[in-house]
């Protein structure tokens, strides 16, 4: 596989196209769910919302934790934000379901939604969902601070959101409760549609996504949540050479290195299997399949004589002789 990609990368070089590189740790928002845009004030509580759609957040880059699922300045809140002691998430979204079919107004799923939230009481998270925010919003924060010390005047949105985060220092309940009070009120009066997004979001299990950044910011520069500024920090992540973010690579331990036998430069040895990022072919992740019946690997005579073929043509399939291919011949025929 890595053959073929050189392959391609070697054609796009040859016809004149720039690669665009992109530092291993940041990574799209998913672009198949709608986006919480949440706003921080100066004491770092979320003050106010909007809701992108799934083409939009699709642009917006976030920075990876080496822990799954920990990532800043966007990551997923567990759901739901309120529960019921007898009416389960599942049920409250068959009968969401059932209203929207009935073409309510916004202004009835705002009094609809204010109703259910009276009622509901706040969720409780576990240790490892909190653990994770932590990660999102302590560890990694820490860690980006010190890299964006350096940062020119384009990153001033980026690297006053991290410090209002540091300062704040969040923790998963508060925050959840803070966002859930915003959704509920709906303060941006928001169409129906959004309104019953939102009603989702607060009682039933449908998926998260939130991206943070400041309310009040630099106007000259982009805001956090704009393309642009993925894209600045990752022109900034890589000319600093900023290591991967997670405990070993940030941890000072020195790690273990050799000689890159592809390009003969130095270059330190990886606990896990690289996930590089190939901007023209998209959002693609390659990954290591250690398997003898990979039909690939007969591409280059490394496959077994017997597990792809015997697949294909079953319990008849015969070895073939490797000059003229007669067991082939032989199982077609049959």
């Amino acid at each position: 596989m890595l053959n073929e990609l050189h392959q391609v990368v070697a054609a796009l070089q040859g016809r004149g196209v720039a690669i665009a590189e992109q530092h291993p740790s940041l990574t799209p928002m998913g672009k198949n769910d709608p986006l919480l845009i949440v706003e921080l004030d100066t004491t770092g509580s979320p003050t106010h919302l909007a809701i992108e759609q799934p083409e939009i957040a699709g642009k917006l880059l976030r920075v990876c934790h080496g822990s799954q699922g920990s990532s800043f300045p966007g990551f997923n809140i567990p759901t739901p934000l309120r529960v019921f002691a007898r009416t389960t998430p599942d049920k409250l979204r068959d009968r969401f379901k059932e209203l929207r079919r009935q073409r309510r107004d916004a202004a009835w799923v705002s009094r609809f939604i204010r109703k259910l939230f009276s009622r509901s009481k706040p969720k409780t998270f576990t240790s490892a969902q909190s653990r994770q925010f932590e990660r999102s919003t302590h560890e990694l924060v820490g860690w980006l601070r010190a890299d964006c010390a350096t940062g020119g005047p384009e990153l001033a949105n980026f690297i006053h959101l991290l410090q209002s985060v540091s300062d704040a220092s969040p923790d998963l309940a508060q925050f959840a409760a803070e966002t859930a009070k915003l959704l509920a009120a709906g303060s941006t009066e928001p169409n129906a549609e959004q309104r019953w997004l939102m009603a989702e979001w607060l009682f039933t299990n449908r998926k998260l996504p939130v991206y943070l950044q400041c309310r009040e910011e630099d106007g000259k520069q982009p805001r956090v949540a704009d393309p642009r500024m993925g894209r600045l920090l990752n022109q900034h992540l890589l000319a600093i050479g900023a290591k991967p973010f997670d405990s070993n690579s940030r941890s000072r331990a020195s790690a273990t290195t050799a000689r890159d036998a592809y390009t003969g430069q130095p270059c330190e040895i990886p606990d896990t299997f690289p996930d590089p990022k190939v901007t023209l072919l998209g959002n693609i992740r390659l990954f290591s399949n250690n398997t003898s019946e990979a039909a690939c690997f007969f591409r280059y005579g490394l496959g077994l004589k017997r597990t792809y073929l015997e697949r294909c043509f079953g319990s008849r399939w015969v070895a073939p002789c490797a000059s003229t291919g007669r067991g082939l011949k032989q199982s077609l025929r049959r």
